[in-house]
């Protein structure tokens, strides 16, 4: 794991070492890379670092241990952490084996520590999810040490790479994290193509402890398949992303669905979209002991019956549409309908749901779904209407559901 210097004044580019003392995780000890005697001073210089025998000091022994070499790898004698640190910056790192500012934490299984939830201004993942089995648990670690208003940069496996890690990731995995985090999509590039990729090496590497890979090496000689896979030389590509946490609220996982065949059922995505099935779950207007709050008023409760009923049913249409050949909705048609609910369900729970955030709530299923069901909408203009007399296109609207009473 590690980061050139080029890349940390990419970062700074960005504005995302701040102009004041900021805190910073990184998801794996870094080492700094490629690192000159000039550039690192041209660093700490913008942090205001006084100048001084000792900085040179530390300036030459900081750009001798960042130097790497393309066929042997680096130095491995300088890290991220004393370079921030210098500069002003609070750093910690996570990882499972002990490194500068390093807390042994194991992302497979393990949550954020207390003191870090909520914490970082900046977290950093170069080169490490992509070691770990467990994705949810190693994204939700970074997702719950961010601050509100803080990035997440992470820098990781796309292409090639066939004997690094664990995975590789695709631009759809990154953006549908994005997406039903409510994540600000800060900047998204490639890095590369360099090198060749053999991609039989991990079959060669684990041949004495399967004897029966020696097929799989055979057919690379043997088949025309296998001869055209062992030619293709293929390079290694990175991806870059950075987000920017702008809700407070619970990490979700990312449900890809796209193959589907059928309809998911509710009892499948209400796990990937919790803050959707609770605000529209029966529970969210009784007890434990099933008995109604008082303060759920009746249309609410007929929200709360009726509204999961039309998501389902839209998405019966997508299926339908989609089987006739129509361009059905994009899989990210419920994202933002997800994100607004969680913060309506905060409110909900504390008794405080508002007809203006019952109003929001509409807008974001028409705006969504591109409909409502008409007797609910009849009365939520009207409600609309009382609290804001002069929306001329609330008004409008209720004019035209006024006409379409025969279809109710």
């Amino acid at each position: 794991m590690g980061i050139s210097m080029a890349m940390i004044e990419t970062l700074k580019g960005l504005g995302l070492f701040g102009q004041e003392q900021i805190s910073v995780l990184d998801v794996g000890s870094s080492n700094l890379y490629t690192a000159t005697a000039d550039g690192i001073k041209r660093f700490l210089t913008s942090y205001d670092v006084i100048d001084s025998p000792e900085l040179d000091a530390f300036i030459e022994k900081l750009a001798k241990g960042s130097e790497y070499d393309a066929e042997f790898g680096g130095t491995n004698g300088a890290f991220v952490g004393e370079l921030l640190e210098k500069a002003g910056m609070t750093y910690h790192a996570i990882d499972i084996a002990d490194g500068y500012g390093t807390t042994i934490l194991d992302l497979n299984h393990e949550s954020a520590p207390k003191q870090f939830v909520g914490a970082f201004d900046l977290v950093l993942n170069f080169g490490t999810t992509e070691h770990l089995l467990n994705q949810y648990n190693a994204f939700k670690v970074i997702h719950d040490s961010t601050k509100l208003g803080g990035y997440m940069v992470h820098s990781l496996p796309c292409v090639g790479f066939s004997n690094h890690g664990y995975f590789t990731y695709t631009p759809r995995c990154m953006f549908d994290l994005a997406g039903y985090n409510e994540y600000e999509v800060v900047g998204f590039w490639f890095e590369g193509p360099v090198g060749s990729n053999d991609l039989y090496s991990p079959v060669k590497d684990y041949l004495s402890y399967f004897p029966n890979l020696a097929k799989t090496l055979r057919d690379r000689e043997q088949t025309e398949s296998g001869q055209r896979i062992n030619n293709i030389n293929l390079p290694d590509v990175a991806l870059m992303i950075i987000y920017r946490k702008v809700k407070q609220r619970p990490f979700a996982g990312a449900l890809e669905r796209s193959t589907s065949v059928g309809l998911v059922p509710n009892s499948v995505t209400s796990t990937y979209e919790a803050t959707l099935g609770k605000i529209l779950s029966r529970n969210f207007v009784s007890d434990q002991q099933g008995r109604r709050f008082p303060w759920a008023p009746k249309w609410l409760r007929w929200l709360a019956r009726n509204v999961r009923s039309l998501l389902q049913r839209r998405r019966v249409d997508l299926v339908m549409s989609s089987s006739l050949g129509a361009n059905p909705l994009s899989r990210h048609d419920e994202i933002l309908l997800v994100g607004e609910a969680f913060d309506l369900r905060e409110q909900f729970v504390k008794g405080l749901l508002s007809h203006e955030q019952c109003l929001m709530f509409y807008h974001l299923v028409v705006n969504q779904h591109g409909s409502f069901p008409y007797d609910w909408e009849f009365q939520i203009l009207k409600m609309g209407l009382e609290l804001e007399p002069d929306r001329r296109d609330l008004a409008a609207r209720l004019e035209f559901v006024k006409t379409q009473r025969n279809n109710w």
